[in-house]
């Protein structure tokens, strides 16, 4: 039997996990010398109550290494394969501490997918191995979901530099200069993982825009839906999905409050969209 099994970052909840047959394995949020494990000990909403009334930034944590042991020696016990959807190793140390204890455990049928990004990028790839796993072996999945990862655009609209200044992205006068000029950068991912600047507007409006651009240049495949995503408050995520609903599929995977790991670093009031572009060659044709 295939199983499946991903990270909290992904926004998938252990309930959802729950019903859908999905292992999440938790990651921690830390307040100071708090920390409270993602999903069970704290709420993303009271996550983001927490972050805008906390003068610390927020860490965020990989989950123990005895939640990847255990899973991973059950598997092994029962002749299982496994396929888990990873947050991008770039972003956190949770796929080198999975990939250390799977060679601990000795078993090659673990298939560990760095999904080269987090949130919503992670539930197409989640979706997509629970859409394989009767038909296809583990390593199948694993080589279907490679290649899918990097099909997978994820744009945020940021509503504050403060976050990215403490978060040592940005520098004090820069987040000054930005924040009087209400400048709202678009957030991606590279090609490699990591989390990069794809462009500073004035404005919330002409961030919207410059969204909307960005993804009429791109080959939309329409077949794998849409995911929304919004930190704290979703205003600004309807909008996005207003001027946005005709240029990508009307097939919504989830609209949701973003996961704290993630929301760390975009801080309150940013919206985010992900969808997936067709491979180059449908898109060349």
């Amino acid at each position: 039997m295939v199983r499946i099994a991903t990270d909290s970052s992904s926004g998938i909840t252990m309930e959802e996990g729950e019903k859908l047959g999905v292992t999440v394995v938790p990651l921690s949020i830390n307040f100071g010398e708090e920390s409270f494990v993602d999903d069970i000990e704290m709420t993303k909403e009271a996550f983001y109550e927490k972050l805008v009334s906390s003068k610390e930034l927020p860490t965020t944590s990989q989950p123990a290494p005895s939640y990847f042991y255990d899973l991973f020696e059950d598997v092994k016990k029962k002749g299982d394969e496994l396929v888990m959807v990873l947050i991008s190793g770039k972003l956190s140390g949770t796929f080198a501490t999975a990939s250390a204890i799977k060679k601990e455990v000795g078993y090659e049928k673990i298939y560990l997918v760095d999904s080269l990004s987090t949130i919503g990028s992670m539930r197409f790839l989640v979706n997509e191995a629970l859409r394989l796993k009767d038909d296809h072996s583990g390593e199948e999945i694993y080589s279907i979901l490679c290649e899918l990862r990097h099909r997978i655009r994820l744009l945020a609209i940021i509503d504050t530099l403060e976050y990215l200044k403490r978060g040592g992205r940005l520098s004090s006068i820069g987040a000054f200069i930005g924040n009087i000029l209400n400048i709202k950068p678009i957030l991606s991912v590279d090609d490699e993982g990591g989390a990069k600047i794809l462009a500073k507007k004035p404005g919330f409006k002409m961030a919207l825009s410059a969204v909307k651009n960005i993804i009429q240049k791109s080959e939309v495949d329409k077949s794998y839906g849409t995911y929304y995503g919004y930190t704290m408050k979703d205003e600004r995520c309807k909008m996005l999905i207003e001027e946005t609903k005709d240029l990508v599929s009307d097939k919504i995977i989830a609209i949701e409050n973003v996961s704290g790991v993630v929301g760390t670093h975009i801080g309150p009031n940013g919206c985010v969209i992900i969808y997936v572009e067709k491979p180059k060659s449908q898109s060349q044709e």
